[in-house]
């Protein structure tokens, strides 16, 4: 017996609730019917504190003798008269195991409906007809508006290394009846706040929190990282350096009103039983550590939980941190200079103390370069021998590295180096010490030179 290739094209109005089918070869045919009946999936009422499930089944008609997959994609997201969102996480589906024939079921754990396309079941390797059922759950506790929702789900037929498909399109409904109001905004945008290394309190830098609505249930509101902030290679800023306090004048109670280092447990930021009220919690990056973060952008996310009487809701919003360049060096001298007052043949040394302050965050290893401009004179314009002026170093506050002159030596002349930082071009203290040793022919006097430092990558 042989089949022929009808081609068709069938509409129904949406606004009937009726699907849209688009079948691109009669011998594979994709059929979705809500087990409720009708032609719409259909929520009803769903509050805070419920969850509600509804079953919709997949049959799939084919004579091909070839493997096909269905998948699943939501195209039109749950939205309200006033184009507010249910949020990503309100809409879970997963497959109802044994309700298939044959073939295989993906999809076996609840997981969110999303924009991209889910494998939902993979047939027989003979592309035998069957059916399977979709369970699809709305949670309560993740709805983040109220109202009457709309959205729409695509599923999608497609024989394997073929281009052909049938398409079928499910309209659904549901009705969020949550009167409590809970909104998380950040300073930089409506999901986002902004911390800068040469900045701090700006108003870039805090979340505010707010919730009105509240019948007298008792409120718990909680932080934690949900993504630390990373750069484009995946370097993860140090978690150190992140602090945060929560600030406002409330109603209920501040867990943290002080500025605390931010961890990635779940920490506690405010309780209140109160029917409405508004708190920050702001964030600054440590002064104290900054110049120990390599420089860059990181990008990271930030959770808040809304605990309810047990019930929750979450808000992930998106933190920035921006940690600006630094490539600096300070130098401090003796209130003198560089300078050997009164000299005599016969004189004890006399020793200069200069310390030499690195601060980099560029992550690349560099040296910090000596320069003795000008040799060592008296008033009367007399040379001091070189081999009688010496120089050695000492590595200071735990610096890492390696020193040039471990041990006093002879001071050379020109640029040299007379530290090497450690590979990741951390930052230094460095205490150099010069020597001037008086010998029997020098001239009486006091001798003075002028030396510069400078940095220079390795």
């Amino acid at each position: 017996m042989s089949f022929k290739t009808i081609k068709q094209l069938v509409i129904v109005s949406a606004i009937a609730g009726l699907f849209m089918t688009v079948s691109a070869e009669a011998t594979l045919n994709l059929s979705v019917n809500p087990i409720a009946g009708g032609n719409n999936l259909r929520f009803g009422r769903v509050d805070r504190q419920s969850s509600v499930n509804k079953e919709v089944r997949i049959r799939i008609s084919s004579n091909e003798g070839t493997q096909y997959q269905v998948f699943q994609r939501l195209v039109e997201p749950f939205q309200n008269d006033k184009g507010q969102t249910l949020g990503m996480d309100a809409i879970n589906a997963y497959t109802l195991l044994g309700s298939n024939s044959s073939g295989t079921l993906y999809l076996q754990n609840l997981e969110r409906l999303g924009y991209s396309e889910q494998l939902v079941y993979s047939s027989s390797a003979g592309g035998d007809s069957d059916s399977f059922t979709l369970v699809y759950t709305a949670k309560g506790n993740a709805l983040q508006a109220s109202g009457n929702f709309f959205g729409r789900i695509l599923y999608t037929v497609r024989p394997i290394g073929s281009s052909s498909q049938d398409t079928v399109y499910l309209n659904a409904y549901l009705e969020s009846s949550d009167d409590f109001r809970v909104e998380v905004s950040g300073g930089a945008g409506a999901d986002m706040i902004h911390l800068n290394s040469t900045e701090t309190g700006s108003r870039n830098s805090y979340f505010t929190v707010s919730f009105k609505d509240n019948p007298g249930d008792q409120i718990k509101i909680y932080q934690e990282i949900d993504a630390l902030p990373s750069d484009e290679l995946f370097n993860e800023l140090n978690r150190n350096l992140l602090l945060f306090q929560t600030e406002g004048n409330t109603e209920g109670m501040q867990e943290v009103p002080s500025w605390t280092k931010i961890e990635r447990k779940r920490t506690l930021l405010y309780s209140s039983e109160a029917n409405e009220d508004t708190f920050a919690v702001a964030y600054q990056l440590d002064p104290k550590i900054i110049d120990q973060q390599k420089a860059g952008k990181f990008l990271g996310k930030i959770k808040f939980i809304v605990d309810v009487n047990g019930i929750f809701k979450e808000f992930v919003k998106e933190v920035e941190v921006e940690v600006k360049p630094i490539f600096e060096i300070e130098v401090k001298l003796p209130p003198e200079g560089v300078s050997f007052p009164n000299l005599l043949p016969n004189s004890p040394p006399q020793i200069r103390e200069i310390e030499v302050y690195v601060k980099s965050n560029l992550g690349r290893p560099y040296m910090i370069m000596q320069n003795v401009v000008s040799p060592l004179t008296n008033q009367e314009g007399g040379i001091f021998a070189e081999k009688y002026f010496s120089i050695k170093g000492e590595l200071l506050d735990g610096a890492q590295g390696k020193l040039a002159y471990n041990d006093f030596e002879s001071v050379p002349d020109g640029e040299i180096p007379v530290y090497f930082s450690d590979k990741n071009g951390s930052s230094a203290h460095v205490k150099v010490y010069y020597r001037l040793r008086p010998y029997p022919e020098m001239a009486p006097g006091s001798y003075a030179t002028s030396i510069m430092y400078s940095l220079g990558e390795m």
